[in-house]
């Protein structure tokens, strides 16, 4: 890109980046350059408010951790219907078993005391 723009064959408002580099390319922190798209259009207009608004700058990671918050609330929702249907589903087996355990104890009693 560099080369491109010294010999004249990019746009004449063309922005060269800055090169990145790779050993940090996954460890991107929220103000690396990276970030930045000063020069990827080709109008000169008021920057984007996340850039310029330092207001709004300041609250984008407020954003996100609310945004975290709020998916992980709904997964957390989602795990705690699934272990109440577990819950429930284990209470209705114990129930069963100790119908049938009741039930074999009253024909082991019958026969034992030849009820019957």
């Amino acid at each position: 890109m560099r080369q491109l723009k010294l010999c004249g064959e990019a746009p004449k408002n063309a922005h060269v980046p800055n090169v990145l580099q790779t050993a940090k390319l996954f460890r991107l922190n929220v103000d690396d350059e990276i970030w930045e798209d000063i020069g990827l259009d080709e109008e000169d207009g008021p920057l984007p408010r996340w850039l310029g608004d330092e207001d709004v700058h300041k609250a984008i990671p407020a954003m996100l951790d609310h945004q975290r918050a709020t998916e992980e609330l709904a997964r957390l929702t989602q795990e705690e219907k699934l272990l109440l249907g577990w819950v429930s589903e284990e209470t209705s087996a114990l129930k069963a078993a100790r119908q049938d355990a009741e039930g074999e104890l009253m024909i082991c009693y019958a026969i034992l005391f030849d009820c019957g």
